[in-house]
């Protein structure tokens, strides 16, 4: 049976007005991407 890992990261400085997409076009390359969640100031 094999076993997946994952991984969590954070990462700053982003832009106010960065998409989804734009951070999947980012990381993609590192492998599969499950969830982004973007925190935006109020």
């Amino acid at each position: 049976m094999s076993r997946r890992s994952s991984r969590t990261i954070y990462v700053g400085n982003l832009p106010a007005d960065i998409r989804v997409r734009e951070v999947e076009d980012l990381f993609y390359k590192f492998g599969p991407i499950v969830d982004i969640e973007l925190k935006v100031p109020p």
